[in-house]
């Protein structure tokens, strides 16, 4: 077998010995172009961004100028037909005493009726002793003036129960985003002692969120509940407070 070589002409060698250096040029040319783009990001991955993260909480306290008194009215005797006549009577004569006192129109308001049976536990065993008719009510004013003449006319009949008194502000939407503005003024000020103490300067706001670091419910509902009245009580109006906190992350420069 004859080996055959091919002789290559001077000029391609000429060519090829170019294309293979500026091929090289061009290579190190991306490296260093590629790494002046990565050395930033490097410096900057290198320092970590500092930053504070700060709850601030704030609490206002609001008049209480409304009244609800939650209600449960019962009829009992020894059938379903007893019992309903007992619970229109006791009904009927709330609904008098309460008209005397010319409360506003739609303070009163009725819940459907709902009935069961009375029974006993003797010697182990069950026995009905009786039948009940009972209704929820619910009277609602817009002023205290009335409250204590309400008071006096609930607790005539023995088959009127106070289940729940709540005690309410018209003022509590408004006071309801103050109190945040106010949980966030407070973050600010704590951040910016603690900072001082630190010799830095506190920067932008990098997140705001409500509630501490574990999620919590803001705002306390416009509401103060008071337990039933006793014979001859009455209740001690306090006023209503509402609450909030907020998590602020500030940096720091």
């Amino acid at each position: 077998m004859v080996a055959h070589s091919t002789l290559l002409d001077p000029a391609e060698i000429k060519a090829r010995h170019f294309f293979c250096r500026h091929r090289k040029i061009v290579t190190m040319r991306s490296i260093l172009f590629f790494s002046a783009l990565l050395l930033p990001v490097l410096a900057l991955a290198e320092v970590p961004e500092r930053f504070i993260e700060i709850s601030g909480t704030a609490t206002v306290k609001a008049d209480v100028d409304r009244i609800a008194w939650h209600l449960r009215i019962r009829g009992e005797g020894e059938s379903l037909d007893a019992a309903a006549d007992a619970l229109a009577l006791a009904t009927e004569g709330l609904a008098d005493r309460l008209k005397a006192l010319e409360l506003p129109g739609e303070s009163v308001k009725f819940s459907r009726m709902q009935s069961g049976r009375i029974e006993n536990n003797v010697n182990g065993r069950r026995e009905i002793s009786g039948y009940f008719v009972e209704r929820g009510a619910v009277i609602q004013l817009e002023s205290l003036e009335p409250s204590h003449a309400v008071e006096s006319v609930l607790l005539v009949d023995d088959g009127i129960e106070i289940d729940r008194l709540s005690l309410e502000s018209s003022h509590y939407e408004g006071l309801k985003q103050q109190v945040v503005v106010d949980a966030v003024a407070a973050a600010k000020v704590k951040a910016n002692l603690m900072v001082g103490e630190l010799g830095v300067v506190l920067g932008q706001v990098m997140e705001i969120r409500e509630g501490t670091f574990a999620p919590t419910s803001f705002v306390t509902r416009n509401t103060m509940a008071m337990p039933a009245f006793a014979q001859g009580g009455s209740a001690d109006f306090e006023k209503v407070e509402l609450s909030a906190t907020v998590t602020v992350k500030f940096a720091m420069q």
